[in-house]
């Protein structure tokens, strides 16, 4: 560990685990995009309930190093808040021990992390940071959190040095529910992947790539779904690939095995690490979004770095650098223009210049680029 170098500690929620490698994977990168300037420890907390007491895991991760605390959850909802806050003072302790004095505290996610970043800054008298990407606040689920919870929220985001934001829409979103805070928006890490895996053995079909966690309120894949099963009708060029889990996997595997579809025309592939997930990009011949709510969209932008196409729903984070050189947007629950526009794509995906699209995204959402944005943010202090 470099002594020179400042300390930062992350203290988050989501984070990539053996069960989702995706979780959280943009906290990662973010962490990792650091390393050169400062000295990066993070910390996640979670339960378990096999586990008896407090269970520190680490993780030597190129140069960062992370932290996993697993407590014993309790049938008791008041004891399980108590193990919840005894796990991250346990981890932040053993961080302690190992990186010396902490300077910067930067939690991810509203509500715990960002509350024990508030109570650990104060008592260590450091400057704390808060980066959120939740789309709950353009959903309504903000707003159907208790009164405790939403009061909680807005005085984390006032007491901290500032609040991170992925996209402009992210930050009015949490203005208009009445979050005020010094807000930059700074958007996620990309990457390239060299590495190239096809997701189909059939050489003469395109492929569309959808990649994303499956609950379909936010993500509409079941419109997606049945709008292949119409195109399919009238053409067999193509094949529609899914990449990620969720809650209702189950429920869009059964639609795709009741159109006919599921290992026809639609493939399911779970959830990938991340670096599986950047190496089957560059096999596709463009990327569908047809979400309802994005507060960003980072399997867009490791499209884009591919130089793919995106065809997705005007939805609160791609339609920011989507445009006519790099693919389209459409409006959302609007199946025909859907339909009319996957065709569209399939005809003339080749016409978009993928050096162009690579070039331009990469010189705005590089590891260092953002790494630049979040050092600005902390030099605030």
């Amino acid at each position: 560990m470099n002594s020179e170098k400042r300390v930062v500690l992350f203290l988050t929620k989501w984070y990539p685990n053996d069960e989702d490698p995706q979780l959280g994977v943009f906290i990662q990168k973010q962490a990792l995009a650091l390393q050169h300037d400062f000295n990066v420890f993070v910390l996640c907390v979670q339960s378990d309930a096999k586990s008896k007491g407090n269970k520190i895991f680490w993780n030597k991760n190129q140069k960062i190093s992370e932290v996993c605390v697993q407590y014993s959850s309790s049938a008791i909802k008041t004891y399980r808040l108590v193990q919840n806050i005894n796990a991250w003072n346990t981890g932040i302790q053993a961080i302690e021990k190992v990186a010396g004095k902490i300077d910067i505290i930067h939690a991810h996610i509203l509500l715990r992390p960002a509350w024990i970043a508030l109570r650990a800054a104060a008592s260590r008298n450091i400057p704390f940071f808060i980066s959120e990407h939740w789309t709950g606040f353009a959903t309504g689920a903000y707003k159907r959190k208790n009164a405790l919870y939403k009061q909680l929220s807005k005085r984390v985001c006032s007491k901290a040095k500032a609040v991170a934001v992925v996209s402009e829409q992210l930050k009015m979103s949490m203005r208009n529910n009445g979050i005020e805070a010094n807000y930059h928006v700074i958007p996620n890490v990309v990457e390239f992947s060299n590495q190239v895996k096809r997701v189909s053995h059939n050489a003469s079909k395109k492929i569309i790539l959808t990649v994303a966690d499956l609950y379909d309120a936010n993500k509409n894949i079941s419109a997606s779904i049945r709008a292949m099963s119409e195109i399919a009708k009238e053409r067999a060029d193509f094949e529609f690939h899914i990449i990620g889990g969720g809650p209702d996997e189950v429920k869009l595997h059964q639609l795709s095995d009741k159109l006919g579809l599921r290992n026809v025309v639609v493939f399911f592939h779970g959830r990938l690490p991340n670096n599986e997930v950047l190496s089957y990009i560059p096999s596709c011949h463009f990327l569908l979004i047809n979400s309802r709510i994005e507060t960003f969209s980072v399997s867009a932008i490791e499209a884009l770095v591919s130089g793919k196409p995106v065809l997705t729903t005007i939805c609160g984070g791609p339609e920011n650098f989507i445009h006519k050189g790099n693919g389209l947007t459409i409006e959302q629950d609007d199946s025909a223009e859907l339909i009319r526009s996957i065709h569209f794509m399939l005809d003339h995906h080749q016409q978009y210049d993928s050096s162009v699209i690579s070039n331009e995204i990469k010189e705005t959402y590089s590891p260092l680029k953002i790494a630049e944005q979040i050092s600005n943010m902390y030099a605030q202090i």
